[in-house]
């Protein structure tokens, strides 16, 4: 920002915690940081999000494509390195639950992890319900969105009125 000489905020907390009240001009949501909590505290999360903003403001947000990861999931992988993963689809919850089991001097170590993966029309409801428009879908780097893109950038924004 300071190269761009573009004057910034920037903060790191829970953001189901912001309390801000027509502040910023801009938020970002950035890398699977939106779609690990459940639905309600997702959309909690985009309520806060739209009361922050000023009229105007935009909010983007770099999430997964779920077509786009769903049709090129690799559900098991090894590595040389001594790591294994295994990642399955719950359809039921819509979350994307990845094991990792790394081998390490003191044996072996289980994380597991999920993301809730939105559909675009999903994203537009919640949006649309929590005040906000969304305006704008991209691929990777801004490219043109496709089906098949594994990543999303979603612009959306508070309307004036």
């Amino acid at each position: 920002f300071a190269e761009a000489k573009i004057s910034a905020e920037l903060r790191i907390g829970d953001m189901r915690c912001l309390s801000d009240k027509n502040t910023f001009d801009a938020i970002v949501s950035w890398f699977n940081s939106f779609g690990y909590f459940g639905i309600e505290d997702d959309f909690q999360v985009l309520l806060h999000f739209a009361d922050a903003l000023r009229p105007g403001g935009r909010l983007l947000i770099e999430a997964p494509n779920r077509k786009g990861i769903l049709g090129n999931l690799v559900r098991r992988q090894e590595a040389e390195t001594g790591k294994q993963s295994s990642v399955l689809w719950d359809e039921v919850t819509e979350r994307l639950i990845t094991h990792l089991t790394v081998t390490g001097p003191d044996g072996e170590c289980e994380v597991k992890s999920g993301v809730r993966m939105y559909s675009i029309a999903q994203y537009r409801l919640l949006m649309q319900l929590a005040g906000l428009r969304l305006e704008q879908v991209y691929g990777e780097e801004l490219t043109p969105f496709e089906e098949t893109s594994r990543r999303m950038i979603m612009i959306a924004v508070k309307p004036k009125s």
